[in-house]
């Protein structure tokens, strides 16, 4: 990433339309991917620019129960994808691609994002061999990255679960399992459903990501 497109959070704030404090929550929450640079934290206008749509837009987000629960009906809009923020909670980490083939493996995980989206629900866009975007349980979230190093602006993007929402994720994703469009040649892979896809894409910095969460919604039944 080039230093110009960084910027300091007082900026990215400004292009928000929040305050610093604001922002610096949206960096704690992972919603925003920051490096330190000294004593200054900066980020990316790109990601500022997709963390806009997904500010909140009207009301209170749904709990994470409810949350999945009209993820799982198709009742998503990618407008405003705040108010389905509470499905999961970010963190964000760094892996060697070897390491995130062999994650997209496990059978205590459900993959979401790029991935989900070209191997399951049909992209064209290939994904990126040292990205990821993975839903774990919150129970056990430790165990899939283990050996992941913690960082504000890794690539490898987990959503943990609480147990309402897990419960829900996983079945839904057991359920809709096709093994004509697994992919990572393991037969344990299971894959968001595509208005959990949408929602984690409709934020992303790519332009063409973003397009996919179109398609995706537009295509729920």
């Amino acid at each position: 990433m080039a230093f110009a497109d960084l910027v300091p959070l007082r900026t990215a704030a400004e292009m928000l339309g929040v305050g610093p404090e604001q922002v610096r929550r949206y960096v704690q929450r992972g919603l925003l991917p920051a490096d330190k640079i000294g004593s200054v934290w900066l980020v990316s206008t790109a990601h500022v620019t997709g963390l806009r749509c997904g500010q909140p837009r009207r009301g209170r987000p749904l709990s994470s129960g409810a949350a999945w629960k009209a993820i799982l009906a198709g009742d998503v809009d990618i407008d405003d994808p705040w108010r389905h923020i509470n499905r999961g909670v970010i963190t964000r980490w760094v892996g060697t691609p070897a390491m995130i083939a062999d994650l997209l493996c496990r059978a205590d995980v459900v993959v979401s994002g790029v991935h989900a989206a070209h191997a399951r629900h049909g992209a064209l866009l290939e994904p990126l061999a040292d990205e990821a975007q993975i839903y774990a349980d919150a129970h056990s979230a430790s165990d899939p990255v283990r050996g992941f190093v913690r960082s504000g602006s890794g690539s490898l993007i987990v959503r943990t679960v609480d147990p309402a929402g897990w419960e829900l994720l996983m079945s839904a994703a057991r359920s809709s399992d096709d093994p004509s469009t697994r992919a990572f040649g393991s037969p344990h892979t299971l894959y968001a459903p595509a208005a959990a896809v949408a929602l984690d894409l409709a934020i992303s910095p790519h332009a063409r990501e973003q397009d996919i969460a179109v398609a995706l919604a537009a295509a729920l039944p």
